[in-house]
């Protein structure tokens, strides 16, 4: 699904079909985090640097920080941050700060994948450990209910639709495509999306800047959410993993994408670097490569990209082609 910033929305596929957030909940945790703790203090618990370890390594910077809110430590050292009442409350304020950006305006949790998370998360939990340790969290209390807010926000339930609205609203700086709403303060946005650009795809950030060039984030279920600045959400879910737990497919389709409607943001107008995606597809991806072969582009997933024609202010871009959106 691609959501442009000024509200017209084009998807393939089953966009509307569900699956749990997982990490890429962690931009918007980072977001909410900022605004509601404040830059500095976030700051003084959070760092912003790539890890390049693994995403669910208890190691910690120098000065005992996580090295970025978009790694498991990072996210739980900001929702234990919050001091908003126990891990329930936590969520609860949570969620609703996703349903305000996204296309459906209510989301709900997955209650299997929660508790599934929660029964097999001896890891996270040891990272809680070495968070109270090094003085992130002031009490185990917050430890304890930070950790159970943020199971409870990785199993919230999103689709395609949802998750490129809520990357509209990063790419205006804050402004809901639909609602027209302010929600988010335009530094708040700029640090997150900058963030992203060298953090969000794990271990495989760097490949995805040269092949693709915009800010995203992907999570474990199979999803990408990606941002062009001043332009549209992305959000692309296909479940098989590479090495880096990115989405196989999903970068394919991102780097076709950013490829013919030049969104890399390292290429002058006009350079699409196509020879250089024939020749590497996406670089490191190790994972799936069978599978991939089929997804090319929009054109091989099942045909072109359509504007959404559904209820109130859509009706009308059911008019629209998706060779139109190329001013995006």
């Amino acid at each position: 699904a691609v959501m442009t910033c000024n509200g017209q929305l084009y998807s393939v596929g089953d966009a509307y079909d569900q699956f749990t957030i997982q990490s890429i909940s962690k931009p918007f945790i980072y977001a909410f985090t900022l605004q509601f703790n404040g830059v500095e203090y976030t700051h003084d618990k959070v760092g912003v640097e790539p890890s390049g370890g693994a995403f669910n390594s208890e190691k910690m910077s120098k000065d005992g920080k996580p090295f970025n809110p978009y790694i498991n430590a990072g996210a739980i050292a900001c929702v234990g941050i919050l001091c908003i009442g126990d891990g329930d409350d936590r969520y609860q304020v949570l969620k609703e700060f996703f349903s305000t950006l996204s296309f459906s305006g209510s989301l709900i949790m997955c209650n299997e994948t929660y508790y599934s998370e929660a029964a097999t998360a001896d890891q996270n939990r040891l990272i809680g450990q070495v968070l109270l340790k090094n003085r992130i969290f002031e009490s185990e209390y917050d430890m304890q209910h930070g950790l159970e807010a943020y199971f409870m926000a990785c199993s919230t339930l999103v689709n395609t639709v949802d998750l490129a609205t809520m990357g509209a609203v990063l790419a205006s700086g804050g402004n809901h495509p639909e609602t027209k709403l302010h929600i988010m303060e335009k530094n708040v946005a700029d640090e997150v999306r900058s963030v992203m650009m060298t953090c969000g795809m794990y271990n495989g950030a760097g490949n995805w800047m040269i092949d693709v060039g915009f800010p995203a984030k992907s999570g474990v279920s199979g999803g990408i959410m990606g941002v062009v600045v001043g332009s549209c959400g992305i959000a692309i879910y296909s479940p098989r993993l590479d090495d880096n737990y990115n989405s196989v497919r999903g970068m394919l389709v991102c780097a076709e994408l950013s490829r013919m409607l030049g969104l890399h943001l390292m290429r002058k107008n006009g350079d699409s670097g196509k020879k250089n995606t024939e020749q590497r597809k996406i670089r490191g991806n190790n994972g799936g490569s069978s599978g991939a072969s089929t997804c090319g582009g929009p054109s091989k997933m099942g045909g072109s990209i359509r504007p959404d024609s559904v209820e109130g202010t859509h009706k009308e871009r059911s008019k629209l082609k998706f060779d139109n959106a190329l001013f995006i």
